[in-house]
């Protein structure tokens, strides 16, 4: 299968089980995952059940991807991530608010990307 077909056939497993179409999706990460608890009319869908989707580590940078595809291809238009990230700056201090403009993806120095390879725009 590719990565349109696993997108696709993850799309419809949880089409099955809500009929809410996301117009934001989110990552949370670093311990913002409580979040969830301020989230009205919940449909909780365990990732271990949905078709394709990585349930833990170890995966490959591609397959990490499919749930933002997922979002994607539900209708999410927005894409919010949060993340714990280190700052060079002295004037950071721990709980500083930063929006990160860019960054450095070192393991793209080894070739492993999610955007290498065929990119399907549908």
């Amino acid at each position: 299968m590719d990565d349109y077909e696993k997108t696709s056939a993850a799309c419809v497993f949880i089409r099955q089980h809500t009929t809410i179409r996301p117009q934001v999706g989110i990552i949370c990460g670093s311990g913002l995952g409580n979040i969830v608890d301020r989230v009205a009319n919940q449909v909780v869908i365990p990732y271990s059940t949905i078709p394709g989707f990585p349930a833990c580590t170890g995966y490959s940078h591609r397959m990490i991807a499919l749930p933002i595809r997922v979002m994607k291809m539900l209708g999410a238009e927005y894409l919010f991530v949060t993340n714990a990230a280190g700052g060079m700056n002295r004037t950071y201090k721990p709980g500083d608010m930063v929006i990160i403009q860019d960054h450095v993806d070192f393991s793209s120095l080894v070739g492993l990307n999610p955007l290498t390879g065929p990119n399907d725009e549908r």
